[in-house]
């Protein structure tokens, strides 16, 4: 159910970005925004969703807090481990693939996709967090970071938006990222405490 939920909770989010970009900038903006981060997040999104949704029953097999916090420990650090490099290709190597892949006409928008493909960093980060709340029973935690990274990260947008849309990709990335790594740095230290409190009491 918590699953189910938060999938409702994210997929009105994730077409408010194309309203402030297309109300602010128009609608050719809008084409290409739509494009770039569909390049450079579309298939990342998908393998950050997956790798959350192998890691949560992973946790759930435990009954032992510690030895799940372990197993969230090594999750996470083994998904970075997947897709530090991953991102980091994706994004250096955008000017090459994507008129390849998608045609020279949107060789302008390289630029964009490699700057909203370093979401995935932060995304991944979160997924196993997100995890590991949703183990420990913390999803109303896990609810109000994940609104307060979109706040932060649409906020960033369309302070930025008038600016362009390279600035536009940079803030949101940005208020993703401000929100999503310190809350995973928050979650992954109390979780490697030696004598962790409960989640109603870490979390509350």
């Amino acid at each position: 159910a918590s699953r189910t939920q938060g999938r409702a909770r994210r997929t009105p989010a994730s077409q408010i970005d194309k309203l402030i970009i297309g109300g602010l900038l128009g609608v050719k903006a809008l084409g290409i925004w739509y494009f770039a981060f569909n390049a450079g997040l579309g298939i990342t999104t998908s393998f950050v969703g997956a790798f959350g949704t192998v890691l949560f029953p992973w946790l759930c097999k435990t009954v032992d807090r510690n030895a799940r916090a372990l197993r969230y420990r090594r999750g996470i650090l083994i998904g970075l481990a997947v897709f530090l490099p991953m991102t980091l290709a994706q994004v250096l190597l955008a000017p090459i693939y994507v008129p390849l892949l998608f045609g020279t006409q949107w060789i302008d928008a390289a630029s964009l996709v490699a700057l909203l493909g370093l979401a995935a960093l932060p995304m991944v980060a979160s997924a196993a967090t997100t995890a590991w709340l949703r183990a420990d029973g913390a999803t109303s935690f896990d609810a109000a970071i994940s609104t307060s990274a979109t706040i932060a990260a649409l906020s960033g947008l369309t302070l930025a938006a008038p600016f362009g849309l390279a600035a536009a990709a940079t803030a949101y990335v940005t208020g993703l990222a401000l929100v999503l790594i310190p809350a995973t740095i928050a979650v992954f230290t109390r979780s490697a405490a030696r004598n962790p409190l409960s989640s109603q009491e870490s979390f509350a």
